[in-house]
């Protein structure tokens, strides 16, 4: 087949290496994949583009070249691609979630709670589509280390302490985790929704455990568990 030529100065367009749009050697105009596909079309016809195991791989390649640049932009642009094009890999939905709080705790950056529910479906739906029991328990034990460490930087703990009192963040703690978390036991076990609950509870001088009221005289103790206060 014939290379596929400029629009404006008939130079000879090449790929970028994320394989989404592509170059005018000559000229540097842009193309996007939708207009490839019709220079294509007017050159062969219709044509139907087929993405192998080896393009998968050079992908899965660059997007961790990328992370590891902390160029994440990048490798979540790809990572984009490949969960449309291979949507039953569930390596391309881990590696998203991988990335994202990656670059959360490269940069002691504070993710938005609304934040959270899609990088819990991101790890849900890589756990669903891994056929291998033992894979699925290395995702979980692996994304539960992930979430421990974002969750130990000083910069997590102090921003969502101090924005409690911030009446907008305030509602979305109650809409993106605890509404959540007190209707779904399995949502209650996961180690950020168990950290964040624990700091409101704390926060508002309630048992730490199962935010029940705390009593007593000498010594205070919870309501609902009968645990002793122990912050």
């Amino acid at each position: 087949m014939q290379p596929l030529k400029c629009d404006l100065c008939d130079g000879t367009l090449t790929m970028n290496e994320n394989g989404d749009f592509a170059v005018c050697d000559y000229c540097g105009v842009q193309y996007r994949t939708e207009r490839l596909r019709v220079k294509v079309q007017e050159i062969k016809g219709v044509v139907e583009i087929i993405h192998g195991p080896n393009e998968k791989e050079r992908l899965l390649n660059n997007a961790e070249t990328f992370t590891k640049l902390n160029k994440y932009d990048e490798a979540w642009r790809i990572y984009a691609t490949l969960q449309k094009d291979y949507p039953d890999d569930y390596i391309v939905w881990y590696r998203a979630f991988e990335t994202t709080l990656t670059a959360n705790i490269t940069n002691n950056t504070y993710h938005h709670l609304s934040g959270f529910v899609g990088l819990n479906d991101l790890v849900e739906t890589a756990v669903k589509l891994c056929d291998d029991n033992k894979k699925k328990e290395e995702l979980i034990t692996h994304s539960n280390a992930l979430w421990e460490e974002y969750l130990s930087l000083p910069n997590t703990y102090k921003r969502f302490i101090s924005d409690l009192d911030n009446p907008n963040f305030s509602d979305d703690y109650y809409d993106y985790i605890y509404k959540p978390s007190r209707n779904n036991v399995h949502l209650q076990e996961h180690i950020f929704v168990k950290q964040l609950n624990e700091w409101f509870y704390m926060h508002q001088g309630r048992c730490r455990h199962c935010g029940g009221v705390l009593k007593g005289i000498f010594s205070l103790k919870c309501v609902d568990c009968h645990k002793s206060k122990d912050y």
